[in-house]
Protein backbone atom coordinates (compact mmCIF):
# COMPACT_ATOMS: atom_id res chain seq x y z
CA UNK A 1 0.00 0.00 0.00
CA UNK A 2 1.32 3.42 -0.65
CA UNK A 3 1.16 5.65 2.05
CA UNK A 4 -0.45 9.26 1.53
CA UNK A 5 2.37 10.92 1.22
CA UNK A 6 3.47 8.80 -1.44
CA UNK A 7 0.10 8.82 -3.40
CA UNK A 8 0.59 12.93 -3.29
CA UNK A 9 4.09 12.74 -4.30
CA UNK A 10 2.60 11.14 -8.12
CA UNK A 11 0.27 13.72 -8.34
CA UNK A 12 -0.32 17.25 -8.64
CA UNK A 13 -2.43 20.23 -7.99
CA UNK A 14 -3.97 21.88 -10.59
CA UNK A 15 -5.38 25.55 -10.35
CA UNK A 16 -9.71 25.05 -11.31
CA UNK A 17 -11.54 28.22 -10.16
CA UNK A 18 -8.83 29.77 -8.17
CA UNK A 19 -8.86 26.35 -6.26
CA UNK A 20 -5.38 24.71 -5.64
CA UNK A 21 -6.80 20.64 -6.57
CA UNK A 22 -4.98 17.71 -6.27
CA UNK A 23 -5.44 15.49 -9.45
CA UNK A 24 -3.74 12.26 -10.35
CA UNK A 25 -3.05 10.50 -13.85
CA UNK A 26 -2.10 7.79 -15.38
CA UNK A 27 -1.87 4.77 -17.60
CA UNK A 28 -1.36 5.03 -21.84
CA UNK A 29 -3.29 8.26 -22.83
CA UNK A 30 -4.36 6.23 -26.02
CA UNK A 31 -6.41 3.89 -23.68
CA UNK A 32 -10.21 4.35 -22.74
CA UNK A 33 -10.36 7.05 -20.31
CA UNK A 34 -11.57 5.84 -16.40
CA UNK A 35 -12.70 9.17 -14.10
CA UNK A 36 -12.47 7.81 -10.43
CA UNK A 37 -14.35 10.17 -8.18
CA UNK A 38 -14.63 9.28 -4.62
CA UNK A 39 -17.61 9.88 -1.85
CA UNK A 40 -17.78 12.15 1.18
CA UNK A 41 -15.65 12.60 3.38
CA UNK A 42 -12.56 11.23 1.89
CA UNK A 43 -10.38 11.51 -1.07
CA UNK A 44 -8.48 10.37 -3.93
CA UNK A 45 -6.30 8.00 -1.95
CA UNK A 46 -9.61 5.92 -1.81
CA UNK A 47 -8.26 4.03 -5.42
CA UNK A 48 -4.86 3.35 -4.21
CA UNK A 49 -5.45 -0.16 -3.67
CA UNK A 50 -7.29 -0.33 -7.37
CA UNK A 51 -4.63 2.24 -9.00
CA UNK A 52 -1.84 -0.44 -10.40
CA UNK A 53 -4.55 -2.97 -11.98
CA UNK A 54 -6.45 0.10 -13.20
CA UNK A 55 -3.89 1.82 -15.03
CA UNK A 56 -2.87 -0.99 -16.95
CA UNK A 57 -6.29 -1.11 -18.91
CA UNK A 58 -7.02 2.52 -18.83
CA UNK A 59 -5.84 6.16 -18.53
CA UNK A 60 -6.84 7.04 -15.28
CA UNK A 61 -7.97 10.25 -13.99
CA UNK A 62 -8.65 11.06 -10.10
CA UNK A 63 -8.94 14.31 -8.02
CA UNK A 64 -9.83 15.45 -4.66
CA UNK A 65 -12.55 16.36 -4.57
CA UNK A 66 -13.23 18.85 -1.44
CA UNK A 67 -14.68 3.57 9.36
CA UNK A 68 -11.72 1.89 7.53
CA UNK A 69 -10.13 -1.03 8.69
CA UNK A 70 -6.35 -0.38 9.55
CA UNK A 71 -5.11 2.12 11.52
CA UNK A 72 -2.46 2.99 8.32
CA UNK A 73 -5.72 4.02 6.42
CA UNK A 74 -7.44 5.85 9.72
CA UNK A 75 -4.01 7.69 9.54
CA UNK A 76 -3.89 8.47 6.47
CA UNK A 77 -7.71 10.07 6.13
CA UNK A 78 -7.15 11.78 9.17
CA UNK A 79 -4.00 13.77 7.52
CA UNK A 80 -6.68 14.21 4.82
CA UNK A 81 -9.30 15.71 7.41
CA UNK A 82 -6.70 17.93 9.31
CA UNK A 83 -4.85 18.96 5.71
CA UNK A 84 -5.68 22.80 5.57
CA UNK A 85 -7.51 23.04 9.19
CA UNK A 86 -10.34 21.02 7.42
CA UNK A 87 -11.87 20.36 10.47
CA UNK A 88 -12.62 23.95 11.17
CA UNK A 89 -14.99 23.60 7.99
CA UNK A 90 -15.89 19.80 8.06
CA UNK A 91 -19.32 20.76 9.24
CA UNK A 92 -20.04 22.50 6.53
CA UNK A 93 -19.85 20.18 4.45
CA UNK A 94 -22.91 17.60 5.85
CA UNK A 95 -25.11 19.31 3.26
CA UNK A 96 -25.62 16.33 1.18
CA UNK A 97 -28.38 15.33 2.93
CA UNK A 98 -30.86 18.13 1.90
CA UNK A 99 -28.98 17.75 -1.09
CA UNK A 100 -30.37 14.06 -1.79
CA UNK A 101 -33.96 15.02 -0.85
CA UNK A 102 -33.86 18.02 -2.98
CA UNK A 103 -32.51 16.00 -6.13
CA UNK A 104 -33.48 13.28 -5.99
CA UNK A 105 -35.91 12.73 -8.65
CA UNK A 106 -33.56 14.64 -11.23
CA UNK A 107 -30.55 12.38 -10.23
CA UNK A 108 -32.40 8.75 -9.53
CA UNK A 109 -34.08 9.94 -13.21
CA UNK A 110 -30.75 10.08 -14.89
CA UNK A 111 -30.20 6.40 -14.14
CA UNK A 112 -33.24 5.23 -15.04
CA UNK A 113 -33.22 6.77 -18.13
CA UNK A 114 -29.47 6.55 -18.91
CA UNK A 115 -28.34 5.11 -21.90
CA UNK A 116 -24.83 4.27 -21.08
CA UNK A 117 -24.66 0.98 -19.24
CA UNK A 118 -24.47 1.42 -15.73
CA UNK A 119 -23.00 -1.23 -12.36
CA UNK A 120 -23.89 -1.02 -9.19
CA UNK A 121 -20.89 -2.41 -6.72
CA UNK A 122 -21.69 -1.89 -3.11
CA UNK A 123 -20.84 -3.14 0.16
CA UNK A 124 -23.82 -4.27 1.93
CA UNK A 125 -22.86 -3.79 5.24
CA UNK A 126 -22.28 0.07 5.02
CA UNK A 127 -24.83 1.36 7.54
CA UNK A 128 -25.21 4.95 4.83
CA UNK A 129 -25.84 3.20 1.44
CA UNK A 130 -25.00 -0.64 2.44
CA UNK A 131 -28.25 -3.71 2.06
CA UNK A 132 -31.47 -1.43 2.19
CA UNK A 133 -29.92 1.42 -0.45
CA UNK A 134 -28.91 -2.32 -2.81
CA UNK A 135 -32.33 -2.99 -1.97
CA UNK A 136 -34.08 0.47 -2.86
CA UNK A 137 -31.83 0.35 -6.32
CA UNK A 138 -33.25 -2.75 -7.22
CA UNK A 139 -36.99 -1.70 -6.55
CA UNK A 140 -35.91 1.82 -8.99
CA UNK A 141 -34.00 0.32 -11.62
CA UNK A 142 -35.51 -2.38 -14.02
CA UNK A 143 -32.79 -4.79 -14.78
CA UNK A 144 -30.56 -3.17 -12.15
CA UNK A 145 -26.70 -4.24 -12.60
CA UNK A 146 -25.69 -5.09 -9.14
CA UNK A 147 -22.38 -6.83 -7.37
CA UNK A 148 -23.10 -6.98 -3.65
CA UNK A 149 -20.07 -7.32 -1.71
CA UNK A 150 -21.85 -8.92 1.72
CA UNK A 151 -19.17 -8.11 3.71
CA UNK A 152 -17.46 -5.30 3.10
CA UNK A 153 -19.06 -1.82 4.19
CA UNK A 154 -18.48 2.14 3.09
CA UNK A 155 -15.14 1.63 1.77
CA UNK A 156 -15.32 -1.06 -0.26
CA UNK A 157 -12.28 0.02 -2.61
CA UNK A 158 -10.45 0.09 0.77
CA UNK A 159 -11.78 -3.18 2.21
CA UNK A 160 -10.99 -5.23 -0.65
CA UNK A 161 -9.25 -3.72 -3.40
CA UNK A 162 -9.00 -6.87 -5.16
CA UNK A 163 -12.65 -7.99 -5.35
CA UNK A 164 -13.86 -4.14 -6.10
CA UNK A 165 -11.54 -4.01 -9.51
CA UNK A 166 -12.36 -7.41 -10.82
CA UNK A 167 -15.97 -6.86 -10.42
CA UNK A 168 -15.45 -3.86 -12.57
CA UNK A 169 -13.49 -5.14 -15.06
CA UNK A 170 -15.51 -7.74 -15.23
CA UNK A 171 -18.34 -5.20 -15.97
CA UNK A 172 -16.03 -3.43 -18.59
CA UNK A 173 -15.69 -6.50 -20.32
CA UNK A 174 -19.09 -7.81 -20.47
CA UNK A 175 -19.72 -4.76 -22.36
CA UNK A 176 -17.25 -4.11 -24.80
Amino acid sequence: MKTLSEWQQQGQFESINGQQIFTRQAGDKNAPVLLLIHGFPSASWDWEGMWDELTQHYYVITLDIATPPTPEVIDALWQLLTHNNGLAVSHKLINYIPQRKQHRERWVGAIINSTVPVKLIAGAKDPISGQHMIDNYRKLIPNANITVMPELGHYPQIEDAIAITAAYLQFRNSIG
